[in-house]
């Protein structure tokens, strides 16, 4: 299947000329032959035609729904084996609490500390940390947080998860509304 960006993109430069011509002001207007208002477009219509690859890549221009939820999918596997190599604690940290009593009747006062966590060691495949991976994923898909203790690279994914997954959702959610319209 060939991708329809340079028709597209023609279109939309005919669009823009169109608009251009008939003294409609429509921002940087950059089309082949020339450039609009003396704006230097060709950074624009690079940049254009990389979000439309990437469009066409991820959702098939909001038509397909499979892609959508494909890249979704893959997306959340690849954050899962991150997770687990990576980003769950060995152990959850505990919290200690130190203090002194006084004699009598005296006021106790604690200091609760807690543990920075730990990177793993050892097998980091298991069925408890591929359950709270799954678990983090998930939660991350609707920008909610799971409350998990990671490690800083965990959050460093956890974070780079909770930006993507939700807008490769959204291209699934709107691939399903385009394919009801129609």
């Amino acid at each position: 299947m060939t991708r329809p960006t340079a028709a597209l993109l023609t279109g939309l430069r005919q669009i823009g000329a169109h608009y251009l011509g008939a003294g409609v002001d429509v921002g940087v207007v950059a089309y082949e032959g020339g450039d609009a208002g003396g704006h230097g477009g060709g950074a624009q219509i690079e940049s254009g035609e990389q979000l439309l690859t990437a469009y066409w890549a991820l959702s098939g221009y909001g038509l397909r729904a499979s892609r959508a939820l494909t890249w979704l999918g893959a997306a959340m596997l690849f954050t899962i084996v991150l997770l687990m190599a990576f980003g769950l604690a060995q152990d959850s940290p505990k919290q200690t609490a130190t203090g002194t009593v006084p004699a009598g009747e005296g006021k106790v006062t604690f200091e609760i500390d807690k543990d920075d966590p730990q990177n793993p060691t050892g097998n980091r495949f298991t069925g408890e940390r591929f359950g709270k991976a799954l678990n983090i994923t998930l939660n991350s898909v609707v920008f909610r947080s799971s409350g998990q203790e990671l490690t800083t690279a965990g959050t460093s994914i956890e974070m780079t998860s909770r930006l993507t997954e939700p807008v490769l959702l959204g291209l699934a959610i709107l691939a399903v509304g385009n394919r009801i319209k129609r």
